[in-house]
């Protein structure tokens, strides 16, 4: 009786889904004899009637494809490994992934040769090529610039040290666009390669994407579900137009005429719940093109829908256009193909999968793809596939840039501030001689004497980034990014000989933070918090690290070493507490403080937290929480609000006072917290660039401030502290 049960209700799905392919046959036989013989008939009427009940659900997993038109053949994979970008230029392909640049001559479109490859940039991301060269996005560790125009011979010209994340990359010209997420999108000046200098930064909620067209910058502004527009005529001083909603978070983007492309994902605007109880939980995936023929008024005119589902990782969308022809690649949804001709109607008319798991109805996620000559290059999770696309795909035509003869004008430095013409990223104090050490990305380390008047030199240089430094004593301890975490010696304000060096396998090391008790180190390297023995620098041994699904940003690891005896960690405002214990061992004691919150800024309320004498001081987005962990109430104070302030940032504690800085705004706040019940608020100022955490120095603020330089402020009022 089963199996009659079993194939008449075969019968049923077959007329009910519309499969015609003898082959999907097969396969839903095959997944349904299966669950019928390992479980049991019940089991398996309960899944038909599921499969009855939600239409476009298939037995075989994944997604109906009838409503998008005819499948496209996958002619071929020639990369094996995860792919995560790719960009045709002339006969050549350029192909981004693990870590590498390759290059193929395409010649013949759908048979690639591999020419060269480049190793060693990183966590890559995205990639544009302009005259020659190829800016390839690599999130923490910046922007790499190869040259390219002999494809048989790549060349990493230079690196630039991006302010965060670098993520999007569009070029024109002689200016670079990089999106930054959180950070918004930064303008670079590659008039000279070998050289990239910064130019300005916009802030937005989340820049994902960008897209250059003459003197606009269009950016898919993620969780904030809005395209926008900024004009970057004078690229040292681009200015936010307009923006506009789109039903999802956008990711690609890509300009044709009047048209803009938008490629979106995730949940749809009408998102309340944030769970799959939500209506618009998984709806964004789709297409919206915008007019933008009024840059100041950008109007949407018109939108498609991609399956509904939620993928947290890879989750990222693009879209070409060439031709009345727009492509758009999704994940695991794979790619689709839309005649666009009439842009108030577009219709689907196919869609391409890359191969997966047979019986599963969806392609293995798709990170990137370009068009070439009848054929698309498709940049998935495990290789680079060839589609055969034949008088759809033509590879796209550039338009004309405005920056082809740009180049940004010099700046004359400030003198109450120390410039070193690279991003500065952290201070540390030589208490010896109240001098400063500076780790100034791709400037190395400068030192810098205060009095009478802040003079400094560079003492390292590493030929690449330095991220962070710690002076503990007559040792130095650096974090290179890529290049690990390196000890040298130290001495009356020179740095001597390399005593060690500690490499993450596969993690480049961006924070430390040194407890010299203890001989530990706590270390950000990538998205892990690692501890290591450094009692014996020249056989450094990682002794725990904690992982986090969600993300960190710059400086994760609280700057202070807590009562002697915590260090600090976040994930997206996720605050824990790790207690160092004899024997050089840590235990990870908990949460104190949890904040995902909104799907906006920062990915959360909180910045930042201290922590003394069992009180934790968070920063909230726009005041303080205090929360006394001796009373074991898991409730948090109510926060505290301050009449004249809005506080932000990242804390540094230094006696009785709190002093915060926003790497976002710029803005350095002082809080008082002598009596905790009742902080009061001292001064804010906004300095130039992109702060890190403060130093003290007496009644000096020291700060690192990004491309701004290093900064001295009075600590009583916040003014600066030498005069011009």
């Amino acid at each position: 009786m089963g199996e009659i049960v079993l194939v008449a209700t075969l019968i049923a799905l077959q007329i009910k889904i519309g499969m015609k392919q003898e082959s999907k046959i097969y396969r839903e036989l095959k997944i349904a004899h299966q669950i019928y013989r390992k479980y049991n008939m019940k089991l398996f009427l309960t899944l038909v009637i599921t499969l009855f009940m939600y239409p476009g659900m298939s037995l075989a997993q994944g997604f109906d494809y009838t409503p998008y038109g005819r499948e496209f053949p996958v002619l071929s994979k020639i990369v094996g490994g995860r792919c995560m970008d790719v960009v045709v230029e002339a006969n050549h392909l350029f192909v981004i992934g693990k870590s590498a640049l390759y290059s193929f001559d395409i010649s013949t479109p759908e048979a690639p040769v591999l020419l060269d490859s480049i190793t060693g940039l990183g966590n890559v991301r995205q990639i544009e090529v302009e005259d020659g060269f190829a800016f390839v996005t690599c999130r923490q560790d910046g922007l790499n610039i190869i040259k390219v125009n002999d494809p048989n011979q790549l060349e990493l010209v230079s690196h630039y040290d991006a302010i965060e994340s670098a993520t999007g990359v569009a070029v024109s010209g002689n200016v670079v666009a990089i999106t930054n997420r959180i950070y918004g999108i930064e303008l670079v000046d590659v008039s000279d390669p070998y050289n990239p200098r910064y130019l300005s930064q916009v802030l937005t909620d989340e820049a994902q994407s960008v897209y250059i067209w003459g003197q606009y910058a269009y950016v898919g502004d993620w969780a904030s579900r809005k395209v926008i527009t900024i004009d970057i005529s004078d690229p040292e001083n681009p200015k936010i137009l307009s923006d506009v909603p789109v039903d999802g978070f956008p990711d690609g983007i890509f300009r044709v005429g009047d048209l803009c492309f938008v490629a979106t994902g995730h949940h749809g605007m009408q998102l309340i719940n944030k769970d799959a109880s939500d209506p618009a939980w998984g709806k964004g995936h789709g297409l919206e093109i915008v007019d933008v023929s009024h840059p100041r008024h950008p109007k949407l005119i018109s939108r498609l829908k991609l399956p509904t589902f939620y993928l947290r990782s890879p989750d990222w969308w693009d879209v070409q256009a060439a031709g009345q022809y727009v492509l758009l690649g999704d994940t695991k949804a794979g790619l689709f193909i839309i005649d666009a001709k009439d842009a108030y109607s577009p219709r689907f008319i196919g869609y391409a999968r890359l191969p997966t798991e047979e019986g599963i109805n969806e392609s293995t996620p798709i990170n990137g793809f370009a068009l070439g000559q009848d054929v698309i290059y498709v940049a998935g999770m495990d290789g680079l596939y060839i589609v055969g696309a034949t008088d759809i795909a033509v590879p796209v035509v550039k338009e004309p840039g405005l920056f082809e003869h740009y180049k940004g004008s010099s700046h004359r430095p400030d003198k109450s501030t120390y410039f070193t013409g690279t991003q500065v990223h952290a201070v540390a104090m030589d208490t010896l001689d109240q001098s400063v050490l500076v780790a100034a990305g791709s400037g190395g380390i400068h030192r810098v004497v205060m009095h009478p008047a802040p003079s400094g030199r560079q003492i390292l240089d590493l030929d690449h980034e330095v991220y962070d430094i710690c002076l503990v004593g007559d040792r130095l301890f650096v974090a290179e990014g890529l290049h690990g975490l390196s000890v040298w010696e130290y001495n009356s304000g020179e740095i001597g000989k390399s005593i060690g060096r500690y490499q993450s396998p596969g993690r480049g090391i961006y924070q430390v933070v040194v407890d010299a008790g203890s001989d530990i180190a706590a270390l950000c390297a990538n998205n892990t918090v690692e501890f290591v023995n450094i009692s014996h620098p020249a056989h450094m041994e990682k002794i725990f690290e904690d992982r986090n699904p969600h993300l960190t940003y710059k400086n994760p690891i609280p700057n202070q070493v807590f009562d002697g005896r915590y260090f600090g960690g976040m994930w997206l405002g996720d605050c824990y507490l790790y207690e160092i214990q004899d024997g050089r061992q840590i235990q990870k004691i908990g949460e104190i403080f949890h904040s995902i919150g909104d799907w906006n800024v920062s990915f959360g309320p909180i910045h930042g937290f201290v922590y003394r004498e069992d009180k934790a001081y968070a920063v909230f987005g726009d005041g303080l929480r205090i929360k006394d962990l001796s009373t074991k109430n898991d409730q948090e104070a109510k926060p505290i609000y301050f009449k004249d302030m809005v506080l932000s940032g990242k804390p540094t504690l230094s006696g009785s006072r709190l002093f915060c800085s926003d790497r976002r705004s710029g803005m350095i706040s002082a809080v008082d917290i002598s009596n905790p019940n009742a902080p009061q608020d001292l001064w804010q100022r906004k300095i130039d660039g992109n702060p890190g955490f403060i130093a003290t120095s007496g009644d000096i603020l020291v700060i690192p401030g990004g491309n701004g330089g290093v900064h001295f402020l009075r600590a009583a009022d916040g003014q600066s502290y030498f005069k011009n």
